[in-house]
């Protein structure tokens, strides 16, 4: 926190004790705090967190719901680009912050805010707020000692997903009360993006949640994002397999651009336009099985694949 005291704050609010930063930043600072809940799917009782902020001595409080921003500007790219931590993990909550860092800013100029604050005790939302708007304050209460830091996609179930907020290894769930019979479900790629579900077309946020739903059922650790890109995956082996050394490489490259708080720079552009290259080849339908825990590829069909698998 810098000693520039200002006069109207943005606060991000995820439900989580980072509301009670409302009164800390009112009474440290002086300022009016304006809060803001963003919808990127978590299920989270978003009306009752607007209430609580306003209770809390907030002098407005915004809901956005930002759910197909989310699904096709932030998960779509990864989802196509390969990109996924230590090779099998969807990076949920860090394709979400760059999205909170574009809103806050919008906000703030819209309030004519000249501050903005969250409850991460990391830098990852300064850098990417700064690569915004550089003259933003940003103030992290919990860093200050506020509250106890939290993650802001908690209880991440973003976009229909339940990836774990720190994007941690997800842990087995006891059998004990799954459905018994397995789930069989078609998952349609149109150049690399997912449109149809057992024939059925839906948008990407209808599509994710009805992943979510089906393999939730059957005891499936972050459903939806876990098999669109299995889905993803076994359709790029089949219809392009000479190039997927570069797409590996490719797919670290965007990780890592992710990780280092990169959205917002020309690198991504360029890593988007290298990906674009090689979706023309990416139609067809992938089937997967959701089964006691577990999602897996069962077949594979296209009109570019050599050969079909089942």
């Amino acid at each position: 926190m810098t000693s520039r005291s200002p006069n109207r704050v943005v606060l991000a609010c995820g439900g989580g004790p980072e509301t009670s930063a409302i009164g800390w930043l009112s009474d440290t600072s002086g300022a009016e705090v304006v809060a803001v809940t963003m919808d990127l799917g978590q299920g989270l009782a978003l009306e009752d967190i607007r209430e609580r902020a306003l209770a809390q001595g907030a002098v407005r409080a915004h809901v956005l719901d930002l759910r197909d921003s989310f699904a096709r500007g932030h998960l779509l790219p990864a989802l196509q680009a390969g990109a996924l931590q230590d090779g099998d993990r969807p990076l949920v909550s860090a394709l979400g912050r760059p999205l909170m860092a574009l809103h806050l800013v919008q906000l703030a100029r819209l309030e004519n805010a000249d501050a903005v604050a969250h409850g991460s005790s990391s830098t990852d939302l300064d850098t990417l707020v700064h690569a915004l708007e550089p003259a933003l304050q940003v103030m992290a209460p919990a860093r200050a000692g506020g509250f106890s830091p939290v993650d802001l996609l908690e209880p991440a179930r973003t976009a229909g997903t339940d990836a774990p907020a720190d994007d941690s290894r997800p842990q087995p769930r006891s059998a004990q009360g799954l459905l018994g019979d397995p789930a069989h479900v078609d998952i349609e790629f149109e150049r690399g993006v997912p449109v149809r579900t057992n024939g059925v077309a839906m948008s990407l946020v209808e599509l994710i949640q009805s992943l979510e739903t089906i393999g939730r059922a059957h005891g499936v650790e972050s459903p939806a994002t876990g098999a669109l890109h299995a889905a993803h995956r076994e359709l790029q082996a089949a219809v392009a397999p000479p190039h997927l050394p570069q797409m590996a490489a490719l797919a670290a490259a965007y990780v890592t651009l992710i990780d280092h708080g990169g959205w917002f720079t020309p690198a991504r552009d360029a890593l988007d336009a290298q990906v674009a290259t090689g979706l023309d080849r990416l139609t067809g339908t992938i089937r997967v099985r959701f089964r006691q825990g577990e999602c897996r590829v069962v077949g594979c069909r296209s009109p570019f694949a050599a050969m079909t698998v089942s």
